[in-house]
């Protein structure tokens, strides 16, 4: 667990320098709306470059034909005073999947970067033990079979350790990712939802300890009732993760 601390005390202190490492947008005006400057909250990541855009509305319209903007495009990011001739020496190589702003972070941040890239894969673990440890408590008190109660202790301990490296990596991915400015308040709203379940499912496990040491029945109360909200607040956290990713309009009929 002291491990655990100081390895979220490193990441916070590597992310606070990792935003002073991020580059300017690369393109000032809409490929859409030419007129009209691009809000850095609104963009997309395009053949490996990241393109900016004034509304979610022109998103969608570079979304549906980016060929028919790409002109727009080439004009928005070339430097004053380029007429936008190819030139004779050949640009670099890029290499696939990587992202626009990596070559530009400092050893840290890049380090920080892409341990962020874990958190899709190591969210799935707190949520399966959490609610596996609700349950295995719920039938405990349903059945009365003992066993019921080995099963919780041991899926509530990794789910508190696997919860604590998911926040760890949630708020290192958060660092570099780009989401719209319509999802900031859902970002922000998942981020605290995901900080708090990870708190309340460490004091699960203390509790847990707690009982299994003294055999305070005190210490088991609070412990199954904590436990509850917490596989309650996995729920709340993991919708609020989804819109993220599929939108505010998902679930519209």
């Amino acid at each position: 667990m002291h491990y655990l601390l100081l390895l979220f005390v490193c990441l916070l202190v590597g992310l606070t320098n990792a935003y002073g490492d991020l580059p300017e947008v690369p393109n000032k005006m809409c490929p859409v709306l030419t007129d009209e400057a691009v809000d850095p909250n609104i963009s997309i990541e395009y053949e490996g470059k990241r393109v900016y855009f004034c509304c979610a509305k022109c998103r969608k319209k570079f979304l549906a034909d980016p060929g028919q903007y790409l002109s727009n495009l080439l004009q928005a990011t070339l430097p004053s005073g380029d007429t936008g001739k190819p030139k004779k020496t050949p640009a670099p190589a890029k290499e696939a999947g990587s992202h626009p702003h990596e070559k530009t972070l400092s050893g840290a941040a890049k380090l920080i970067h892409f341990m962020g890239k874990f958190h899709p894969l190591v969210v799935h673990f707190p949520i399966a033990l959490i609610l596996a440890a609700a349950l295995a408590e719920a039938l405990l008190l349903l059945t009365r079979q003992i066993f019921l109660a080995y099963v919780a202790r041991f899926n509530v301990g990794l789910g508190a350790i696997s919860a604590i490296a998911a926040v760890l990596l949630g708020l290192a991915n958060a660092a570099f990712g780009s989401f719209p400015a319509e999802l900031a308040e859902v970002l922000m709203i998942h981020r605290w939802l995901g900080i708090t379940t990870a708190c309340l499912t460490a004091a699960a496990f203390a509790l847990s300890e707690s009982y299994w040491r003294k055999q305070n029945t005190t210490c088991r109360l609070f412990y199954r009732i904590v436990l509850f909200v917490a596989a309650l607040m996995v729920g709340v956290t993991g919708h609020f993760g989804g819109t993220l990713i599929y939108g505010v309009d998902y679930y519209k009929w």
